[in-house]
């Protein structure tokens, strides 16, 4: 089983998504990746969060970003190929 990176509980700040084990928010990090900050700058800052916690984070986003546009793509391509046949 792997272990969980983010959880949300209404416990824990309201429910915000948060780095397991942590209250730090994930949008937090998100922020500081944004405004051009490294990870050794947000593990410094925040040192309850594990650098194994982000790479997971990262990894497991970048695999929905690319399912996502994946699958953008497959219905962009169904419906030309769709409209393709219509004009047939």
């Amino acid at each position: 089983m792997a272990v969980r990176t983010i959880t949300a509980s209404p416990d824990i700040l309201g429910g915000t998504p948060v780095f397991a084990g942590t209250r730090v928010p994930v949008q937090t990090f998100i922020e500081y990746i944004k405004a051009g900050e490294s990870i050794e700058a947000f593990l410094e800052g925040f040192p309850s969060v594990q650098r194994g916690q982000l790479l997971a984070f990262l990894d497991e986003t970048t695999d929905l970003v690319l399912a996502e546009c994946a699958l953008k793509v497959k219905i962009l391509l169904d419906e030309c190929v769709d409209q393709r046949f219509a004009m047939s």
